[in-house]
């Protein structure tokens, strides 16, 4: 992860989750897992389907949605979508990942 893309994510925290600043580190290792992801802002609701909390994901995310809409493509083993993890109540950040 780049010191941009860093500093970005403590941004978000510092206005969302002002306690939880520190734990921008804890994004590091669920977003390294996918081969491609891009944020893609922050919307007032979630797209797609809750899932159960990944056990890498910080706690302070209260919950994350999921919108898929590539499983397993031509070969089988790729997948794409939007990946959608609670802030507060209107306040949802947003991910592409491909995988």
């Amino acid at each position: 992860m780049n010191e941009e893309t860093k500093k970005l994510f403590e941004t978000i925290l510092k206005v969302y989750k002002p306690g939880n600043v520190g734990d921008v580190e804890q994004f590091i290792p669920y977003l390294e897992s996918l081969n491609s992801w891009e944020l893609n802002g922050i919307a007032s609701k979630p797209g797609g389907h809750k899932i159960d909390h990944p056990d890498d994901m910080p706690s302070f995310i209260e919950e994350e949605w999921v919108n898929q809409y590539e499983n397993g493509g031509y070969s089988g083993d790729s997948y794409a979508g939007f990946s959608y993890l609670k802030l507060a109540e209107d306040a949802w950040l947003v991910f592409h990942y491909s995988m």
